[in-house]
């Protein structure tokens, strides 16, 4: 699953129930039968579809959320990588 709330103009429930609203996925996470008896599962820091946040530019498009600048950060994409039990 992947939400992009910024995308959407429709306001969306819960906070902060704003048209453009920088909420969504911050990671994804998925594990089958396979990689679980192996202790292991496959991760993505952003958005699991792979599209990139960029703060910046996501400010300038929608000044309304002037107030999030210093405190709002860019998700670069990136790939995803399985982890195992015991790794370090």
């Amino acid at each position: 699953m992947c939400g992009h709330f910024e995308l959407d103009p429709e306001p969306v429930g819960g906070w902060p129930g704003a048209p453009f609203a920088p909420s969504g996925t911050f990671d994804g996470k998925v594990v089958d039968t396979k990689m679980a008896k192996q202790m292991s599962f496959a991760a993505r820091w952003g958005s699991a579809c792979g599209r990139a946040f960029d703060a910046q530019r996501f400010l300038a498009e929608h000044p309304q959320f002037d107030w999030m600048k210093g405190i709002l950060e860019s998700r670069p994409s990136q790939p995803w990588t399985e982890f195992r039990a015991g790794e370090k």
